[in-house]
């Protein structure tokens, strides 16, 4: 089946999450090619929605003028800032925490756009409808500026500016790429694309960092916290699940590990329910920050038990092929509960859960009575997390 516009949306939103990462984690010439991965990506991808998504979602979103002028607004600060960052290079001193401002806006972004935009087109848009625009996104890709331009924000203004633009930008790359790779011909490297997928153990530590980053944010920077909390819900939720889909079972069953999977269950449980509450609450108020150190205290306890047990386990009982395979479908999965909110899983999710936790349900049951069962289930066993 063709792919459709919301998830080639979503997908290419998981690979600038996975290139901002690269980029803080790597170092010398290897986060100089991250960044013009990252650049490119940001580019093109904005470029597209601005020519086809944004326009048909003013027109039919309930107030659409005020949510698309609010999407391009953010559009224009993450341009001026990439901007910035091109202009000092990633070897300038105030490069990291640019970096960082760049990506919290971007994921804030994105998360607003799922919520609404993707999230109108996906329940009033048919297949056959949404593989359209998905093939009209790919073609203003192709012929997308590969570089940040501010001020140019609107269709109007892409479609004319954007031929010239992608011309001028297209040449720039060429020329450099074409240097690079004259350079490092000696040594054999070679830039390649952004890694879609890889080792899934790999890909949950690498989402583990992540959260630790957005932790030590909210924690250093009260005044991001409205900002960086629907980001963390998003990140996390959409990890949990997928881990929970598709990497659990696979733990229990094939890494033969059960027990450890049942815990690990119920310590997602409990994570759930904080991340919930902390949603629900004021950032400003006393409570925000009690809530945030229960849910950091929860987090950062099943992490180290997951990789202490859990992903050492997987490496020694997996295969490496098995794993890349996993990793793909991990990778598949997050994507596909992005923007779902903590505490309102589904009903075919709940079963799920249920039954990593090592619970035997009958398909009779009904959401409520699952939920009750999950909250008995995660009061059973949890240290020093309430």
């Amino acid at each position: 089946m063709s792919e459709d516009v919301v998830e080639l949306l979503l997908d290419q939103h998981m690979q600038i999450r996975d290139l901002f990462s690269q980029v803080e984690q790597a170092t010398g010439k290897d986060r100089h090619e991250a960044f013009g991965r990252l650049v490119r990506l940001l580019a093109v991808h904005e470029t597209a929605e601005e020519q086809v998504v944004h326009p048909l979602a003013r027109r039919v979103l309930e107030g659409g003028d005020g949510v698309i002028d609010e999407r391009l607004h953010e559009e224009h600060e993450a341009k001026q800032m990439l901007s910035k960052l091109e202009e000092i290079g990633p070897d300038h001193d105030d490069f990291p925490e640019m970096l960082r401002q760049l990506r919290d806006s971007v994921l804030l972004h994105a998360h607003r756009e799922e919520h609404y935009e993707f999230r109108y087109l996906r329940e009033h848009y048919e297949p056959a409808r949404l593989q359209a625009l998905a093939m009209a996104v790919r073609t203003a890709e192709k012929t997308a500026p590969t570089h940040p331009h501010p001020g140019v924000e609107t269709m109007t203004e892409n479609v004319v500016a954007g031929p010239v633009l992608s011309l001028f930008d297209r040449v720039k790359d060429t020329v450099k790429d074409a240097v690079s790779k004259a350079m490092s011909s000696s040594d054999g490297n070679q830039t390649g694309p952004a890694n879609e997928g890889g080792d899934v153990v790999d890909l949950i530590m690498v989402d583990h960092r992540e959260v630790e980053r957005l932790f030590d944010e909210l924690k250093s920077h009260p005044e991001k916290r409205p900002l960086l909390v629907p980001v963390l819900a998003m990140v996390l939720t959409a990890h949990s699940r997928a881990e929970e889909v598709e990497v659990y079972p696979v733990a229990r069953e094939k890494a033969e590990q059960a027990d450890e999977i049942a815990h690990s269950q119920r310590e997602h449980l409990e994570a759930e329910r904080l991340l919930a509450q902390l949603t629900r609450t004021s950032p400003q108020s006393k409570k925000f920050d009690q809530v945030l150190d229960k849910l950091i205290k929860s987090v950062t306890h099943h992490v180290q038990e997951e990789e202490s047990t859990v992903l050492p386990r997987m490496r020694e009982q997996l295969s490496h092929a098995a794993r890349m395979k996993l990793g793909r479908a991990f990778v598949r999965s997050r994507r596909e509960h992005m923007g779902e909110e903590p505490g309102e899983a589904r009903k075919e999710h709940l079963v799920t859960q249920a039954h990593n936790a090592g619970l035997d349900v009958r398909s009779s049951a009904s959401k409520d009575e699952l939920t009750k069962l999950l909250a008995r289930k995660r009061s059973q066993g949890l240290t020093g997390t309430n």
